[in-house]
């Protein structure tokens, strides 16, 4: 991908793959993947003067609404990654952001699509973005895009695997909501030993609907529809805080 060193809307964010990221194949997790990428984008927003810190006094809040991540190769234990992440335009009250992760050879290693909103953090409810965002949104109307992701997902019509989770003080994130990261962690953590091994993830489609608390129960369950394909769900009683799909071979 072309990336003008010189635009402010580019963002490259250096890591190494840690040991606590890693699996029983001593590669990243899909999760830990999902937080790197998160935290790319956390710095970028920094240095753009439109993170969570510039905005909270502002009771604005960003808020993620879906992400699509593909992966070509997962990265090993100690691998050094290079991090690529721009905005990539906007579409009414919906911005996106591109996420490419590459290897020290510049091999593409895997690559995202997300779907972001702009919320009232005590009114709880979506707003416009005002001028001194909307203005790095526009002109990242010009830059390459990834395609969206598909916003039409499969509906669970049975559980083949699930588990029940608390959500715990820990794991909230700037708006007092349950973090991102684990909604992806726990539709992993459903899978059991047996189903996961020999496959290798490849792409996870997660659509957030409903925000989840502190202390609430969440039913996670997960329906094997073959090929290699899983439908996913996350629910707070009747309601469907996450539907997902993901592909593995």
């Amino acid at each position: 991908m072309h990336q003008d060193t010189n635009n402010p809307l580019y963002h490259t964010d250096p890591t190494r793959v840690r040991g606590y990221e890693i699996d029983l194949a001593q590669q990243a997790s899909l999760p830990s993947m999902i937080r790197m990428m998160h935290e790319a984008a956390m710095q970028h927003v920094l240095k753009l003067n439109i993170s969570a810190k510039e905005l909270a006094p502002m009771q604005l809040g960003w808020v993620l609404h879906q992400q699509k991540i593909e992966i070509f190769r997962r990265p090993s234990l100690g691998e050094q990654l290079r991090i690529l992440t721009h905005p990539s335009g906007k579409d009414g009250v919906m911005t996106y952001r591109d996420f490419h992760f590459y290897d020290e050879k510049e091999a593409l290693l895997a690559q995202a699509s997300t779907a972001w909103l702009l919320f009232h953090t005590e009114k709880r409810r979506i707003v416009r973005f005002p001028p001194f965002i909307d203005e790095w949104l526009v002109k990242a109307n010009e830059l390459e895009q990834l395609p969206r992701p598909e916003r039409d997902l499969p509906e669970l019509s049975h559980a083949d695997f699930r588990m029940q989770q608390q959500v715990r003080y820990n794991e909230l994130d700037f708006n007092a909501h349950l973090s991102n990261y684990y909604y992806a962690r726990w539709a992993m953590d459903c899978l059991p030993r047996e189903w996961l091994e020999g496959k290798q993830v490849k792409s996870l489609n997660m659509k957030f609907q409903e925000e989840c608390y502190l202390d609430d129960q969440v039913e996670v369950l997960a329906q094997d529809a073959g090929e290699g394909k899983l439908i996913h769900s996350l629910r707070k009683g009747d309601k469907e805080l996450v539907r997902a799909t993901s592909r593995w071979e």
